[in-house]
């Protein structure tokens, strides 16, 4: 006779373990920015300071027509933010409550935060960094 009990129990174990893997994955991770050691050009110039992010998260991603974009957490840790500051006086942010993805549009254009990064994506902009983009906008002379 066959024991149907011992297969049925592999089969249990082998659901128990492929659903815990699915699940790992719907964890929420750290964006692969702040994995990296914050160091002190990541600081926030004082024009962000008044801003409602995480300044001690911030982490310094590159120029775009100028202005200085920063990606940091929302200030109860629960998604990402991406800032700019232009070269003149003020900043703006917009933030992500997922960490997913951020879009901030500013006079200059629309800058955009992947937390997967954009690998070659062809079309997406301007490489601020490799999770940030910046399209300009195209005046229509």
């Amino acid at each position: 006779m066959w024991n149907f009990s011992s297969g049925r129990r592999r089969l249990a174990c082998a659901c128990s373990i492929l659903a815990g893997l699915s699940l790992t994955a719907c964890v929420a991770t750290t964006p692969a920015p702040f994995t990296q050691k914050r160091v002190s050009s990541d600081a926030l110039p004082p024009a962000a300071r008044s801003l409602d992010v995480d300044a001690a998260s911030s982490r310094y991603q590159g120029l775009a027509n100028g202005m200085r974009v920063y990606l940091t957490r929302q200030t109860d840790g629960s998604g990402v933010c991406l800032v700019v500051v232009p070269e003149s006086d003020g900043a703006a942010a917009a933030c992500s409550a997922t960490g997913a993805a951020v879009t901030l549009t500013v006079p200059q254009g629309e800058l955009r935060f992947r937390n997967d990064g954009f690998g070659e994506a062809k079309g997406a902009g301007d490489k601020v960094s490799d999770y940030v983009r910046y399209s300009p906008v195209v005046s229509g002379d």
